[in-house]
């Protein structure tokens, strides 16, 4: 299954099945990539249910009633009115992001082979706690803040500017 699998996204498939996801630096930052993906699904799938189920059935009911396809009512009606959602769930994947480092420490500790799973928060925890340079630490550490900040800015004024034109 597993080599089925790898054959439709366009992978070679696997010659040894005893293969070590974690260990082999092919696959480790994937495999690591999966099990945050899994991790965090569920979130973003509540969210945009939530999202999904507060549009009025009525407008639903209308687009169908006007001709309108289920792709075309989700790009041109769905989306639109779940923008907040989609903003939201774009901020948290931003920070999440940068928390990679509790998933790639415990998955791939140091990293993995030939820092294959190697994080900016790992190389940070590292500086710090490795090598006992605090400061450069802390300044990496200032400035994964100043790159959350300023894509949540970011996400959350392009937001605010659809709405704006509406």
């Amino acid at each position: 299954p597993v080599n089925a699998v790898l054959g439709i996204v366009g992978a070679e498939p696997m010659q040894d099945v005893g293969t070590a996801w974690l260990g082999d630096q092919r696959f480790a930052l994937a495999a690591v990539g999966f099990a945050i993906i899994w991790t965090f699904v569920g979130f973003y799938m509540v969210l945009f249910v939530a999202g999904i189920k507060s549009i009025p059935q009525e407008v639903l009911e209308a687009a169908r009633i006007d001709g309108s396809g289920r792709f075309r009512t989700s790009v041109q009606i769905v989306a639109p009115m779940v923008r907040d959602n989609i903003s939201t769930a774009l901020v948290y994947m931003g920070i999440f992001a940068l928390d990679a480092f509790t998933f790639v420490s415990v998955m791939t500790p140091n990293g993995g082979t030939d820092n294959s799973t190697k994080v900016v928060s790992l190389h940070l925890y590292q500086t710090a706690f490795r090598d006992g340079r605090f400061g450069e630490a802390s300044a990496m550490g200032v400035m994964m803040a100043v790159v959350t900040m300023l894509v949540a800015v970011v996400v959350i004024g392009l937001g605010r500017s659809k709405k704006e034109k509406r």
